[in-house]
């Protein structure tokens, strides 16, 4: 692929990298009416899959890596199971709510106690979201460490906060860490990744996979 193509890529990528992590940071923090938040959550996991090709791309740029295709692999994932959890959580609120206001006052609690047990299911989609998202950054940092000293820093920051946010999730488990008198710590993962996604685009004209030189012709 031509320069001139790649570096408009990862431009794209680090747009597409941008908007994914201020659409996951607006739907986190800032409070907003049912139906535009909906629509943000249904956004997010379409825009990380899109985003990851260049992502893997950028970080293969100088060689070839089995860990950049394995963290591409499991971001990918991480974003369909992210979209799964959305799905199912609006899906069960919208009919149950539809349902128990239409309901007598006798069928209501019962409606309510279904509501709750059926709703411990996206709790299930969201550890798996936050498991493959988890690994997919250490795997990304694993590889952008080696370059240089601002990809450096930014890398064992991922690093850190990928290894804090995955193991308070797993101290929890299946409560949220939020819900266990702890504290949510994907929006500082998404902060991470708002400023991965800069610097890829600040470094979209770094070039390609160096092409092999041909060898030269013996001496006579």
């Amino acid at each position: 692929m031509p320069g001139n193509e790649l570096t408009l890529m990862y431009r794209w990528t680090g747009i597409l990298g941008i908007t994914a992590t201020a659409v996951f940071l607006a739907k986190t923090l800032i409070p907003m009416p049912s139906f535009p938040h909906l629509l943000l959550c249904m956004s997010f996991g379409p825009l990380v899959i899109a985003s990851t090709p260049g992502i893997a791309r950028f970080l293969k740029r100088t060689r070839p890596s089995m860990l950049v295709d394995a963290g591409a692999l499991f971001a990918i994932i991480a974003a369909a199971f992210h979209l799964a959890m959305v799905c199912v959580q609006s899906t069960t609120l919208i009919v149950m709510r539809e349902r128990i206001n239409a309901a007598d006052e006798a069928a209501k609690a019962a409606l309510r106690q279904i509501l709750g047990g059926v709703f411990t299911v996206q709790l299930g989609l969201c550890f798996c979201w936050d498991l493959f998202i988890a690994l997919a950054t250490l795997l990304f940092c694993t590889v952008l460490w080696k370059r240089g000293t601002a990809a450096g820093i930014l890398a064992s920051v991922g690093a850190l906060v990928a290894v804090a946010f995955l193991s308070m999730k797993l101290s929890t488990y299946p409560i949220p860490p939020a819900e266990a008198g702890l504290f949510d710590l994907g929006p500082g993962l998404g902060a991470w990744f708002m400023l991965f996604s800069i610097y890829i685009l600040c470094n979209a004209g770094q070039g390609a996979l160096p092409r092999p030189q041909p060898s030269a012709a013996p001496s006579d």
